[in-house]
């Protein structure tokens, strides 16, 4: 919710993708302590997290589109969350014995686009440029290496003294270039995880072939490039797998 990216007028929202999250520290939770659990659910996913000292990053995110009503505060924020969280086997067992650390944090529509990401004297990084969904967990990545590019091209206009909206395009073609087949592998993500049926068939493929697994969780950690996954014989190999 960037106030310089609303303020130039550069903000857009996605109305197809308006999805909340709330998240939590909490003590207790059964979860694997060297890796990160994403659990589809019913209502949209859960991401369990491990961190140190014990604590546990816990995360639901939700579709609007699923709620009979916005998302509440307070107490009933608290309410809400634990109702979804008893909702599926999984996360009933791993935060069976799990206690609060924190207070329940809420925010959202989660996804938002820019118009385009310079502007005289104004270059926007990280989820000021644009952010879509969480699951994959874009957001760090993208925005380290945004600023890596921010600052090349950053330099270069500081050292001619010109700070005009052409003088950065360069930013805008570099991040372009960059991230648009991550962005639409997201997008794809989302309408398999819209899908159960679906999200099942990809899923039982991606067990049965683990070579496939690694590659597509390779490339939503920026690993690796978004066009492997494109490639004829990826799409052969989850066909038959």
């Amino acid at each position: 919710n960037s106030f310089v990216a609303r303020r130039l007028g550069l903000r857009r929202g996605e109305p197809r993708h308006r999805k909340w999250a709330v998240m939590g520290h909490f003590l207790g939770v059964e979860s694997p302590a060297d890796h990160g659990e994403m659990i589809v659910t019913g209502y949209g996913y859960c991401g369990i997290n491990p961190l140190p000292g014990g604590l546990s990053n816990v995360c639901i995110v939700v579709d609007p589109a699923a709620m009979r009503r916005p998302i509440p505060g307070g107490e009933r924020l608290r309410r809400f969350f634990n109702e979804r969280i008893a909702g599926h086997p999984l996360t009933r067992r791993r935060m069976a014995r799990a206690e609060p650390a924190g207070p329940l944090m809420a925010t959202g529509p989660i996804a938002c686009r820019t118009a385009r990401s310079v502007a005289d004297g104004a270059i926007l990084v990280g989820d000021a440029s644009g952010f879509y969904d969480p699951f994959t967990g874009e957001g760090i990545s993208m925005a380290l290496r945004g600023a890596g590019m921010a600052a090349e091209v950053l330099l270069e206009a500081l050292s001619r003294g010109d700070l005009g909206a052409r003088a950065l395009e360069p930013y805008e073609a570099a991040r372009r270039a960059a991230f648009s087949r991550r962005l639409r592998l997201d997008r794809l993500l989302q309408e398999i995880l819209a899908r159960p049926r679906l999200a099942d068939w990809v899923a039982a493929r991606l067990r049965r072939d683990p070579d496939l697994a690694d590659l597509l969780a390779r490339v939503t950690g920026d690993l690796e490039d978004a066009a492997r996954l494109y490639r004829p014989r990826f799409l052969a190999r989850l066909l038959l797998a």
